[in-house]
């Protein structure tokens, strides 16, 4: 994303802007190479709103709309307004920036446009994760303290009766916890809750993800390396779904991870109160070049 900026900014100092809110469109190949409008697999368009506010967006082949960004300098190195990415052409999440730090409520919506869940940050720092019943009651709620770690964990009944209270030490290790049937009767955790599980089991899945990895060729020829942050969720039916860059390396290399999530086996989904239920997760998946 870096580069495309980098770019665009260069065709700016080139071409100023005649009119406030003349728009400038960068089309690509999916490697991030400038190509024709007719061969474009991305485009990148910016405008200016106002003296002090950017926009950035991201387009994908069909050129429905995947991510929209607003920046507060004309370098665009300042995250600042409204962040948006989208599902087939409709939000999937919205938030806001402020000085480059996540602020306030980070909302998630479904398919249908009905909200999922709601993450509040304070200046990057987590504060609550809350998950919805399709009713709109809580189904979980976690408060989080220091370094951005689970302080709290409690989940619920979609008749609104708790079912689990967490209590996490600073290693997110539980110190405390209360299992509860929809009549208050304490129960084991088992009766209540059970996390997804790859073929073979976790460290199966870190193994698939080592064996699956391929180094893009124009990475190793750059020797690009880092960690690409991922997000991802265990549908109700085991599929590996919403596969996310929440942080990226470089195009080819963020393209690879979500390929591999993507290609992922299918889990044995998570249950929770007898039903399938999804579940995110976040992994890094390190890219390095050895020898």
């Amino acid at each position: 994303m870096k580069k495309i900026i980098f770019l665009i900014l260069c065709i700016i100092s080139v071409n100023t802007f005649a009119q406030q809110k003349d728009t400038l469109a960068y089309y690509t190949d999916l490697d991030l190479k400038p190509v024709s409008k007719q061969k474009a697999k991305i485009t990148f368009k910016l405008f200016q709103n106002n003296p002090t506010t950017w926009t950035f967006l991201k387009y994908n082949s069909k050129n429905v709309i995947e991510l929209k960004e607003t920046y507060s300098d004309s370098l665009l190195t300042i995250k600042h307004g409204q962040y948006v990415v989208y599902r087939s052409g409709k939000p999937s999440l919205k938030g806001l920036y402020f000085n480059n730090l996540k602020h306030g409520n980070y909302i998630s919506y479904d398919e249908f446009g009905k909200v999922e869940g709601i993450t509040n940050y304070n200046l990057d720092t987590l504060k609550t994760d809350v998950i919805y019943w399709q009713n709109g009651d809580k189904r979980e709620v976690k408060t989080y303290g220091a370094k951005n770690q689970v302080a709290e964990r409690l989940v619920y009944y979609e008749n609104g009766n708790l079912a689990i209270k967490q209590v996490y030490a600073a290693d997110n290790k539980v110190i405390e916890g209360s299992y509860l049937d929809i009549e208050g009767k304490p129960v084991k955790i088992v009766e209540i809750e059970a996390p997804p599980i790859y073929p073979g089991g976790v460290e199966k899945f870190y193994e698939y993800i080592a064996r699956s990895l391929r180094y893009p060729t124009d990475a190793m020829q750059s020797k690009i390396q880092g960690s690409v942050l991922i997000s991802y969720v265990i549908s109700e039916t085991g599929e590996v779904v919403d596969v996310k860059v929440d942080r990226g390396v470089s195009a080819s290399l963020d393209r690879e991870a979500v390929r591999v999530m993507l290609a992922s086996p299918k889990w044995t989904p998570a249950k929770l109160f007898g039903k399938n239920v999804r579940v995110k997760f976040t992994i890094p998946i390190k890219f390095s070049i050895t020898g």
